[in-house]
């Protein structure tokens, strides 16, 4: 589960990264007929498409670095939360399964190379 936690949290900063990266390609006036600025700019309105028009603003620039801004802080925060809460989950279970095996031990029944004999009477 901790291997599951990292890709969520990888995925989760490589769109805010994608976000971020149309924010400064659109701000610093990259040219938008180019293949790699087209393919990010459509990327990162796709993953911005709820968060679009949040706030209307003079300025395109501005609206455009805010409203995306605001989508990739709320991507990079909820990509972190729900991989905490995975990696909690699975320290969690780890340590659950460790005490069980310890009263497994401590009755004297269980599998493996734990197991002992109970004494007959």
């Amino acid at each position: 589960m901790l291997f599951l936690a990292r890709l969520v949290r990888t995925i989760a900063n490589l769109v805010a990264l994608v976000i971020v990266a149309g924010i400064l390609l659109f701000v610093l006036g990259a040219n938008q007929s180019n293949d790699i600025v087209s393919a990010v700019m459509d990327a990162g309105r796709w993953l911005v498409g709820p968060f679009d028009g949040l706030f209307k603003i003079e300025n395109a620039k501005w609206e455009l670095a805010v409203n995306w801004g605001i989508a990739a802080a709320v991507y990079a925060f909820v990509g972190s939360l729900i991989a905490s809460l995975l990696a909690r989950a699975s320290i969690a279970g780890r340590e659950r399964r460790a005490e069980r095996r310890e009263m497994r031990r401590e009755r004297g029944w269980g599998f493996g190379r734990y197991r002992h004999r109970r004494p007959l009477a």
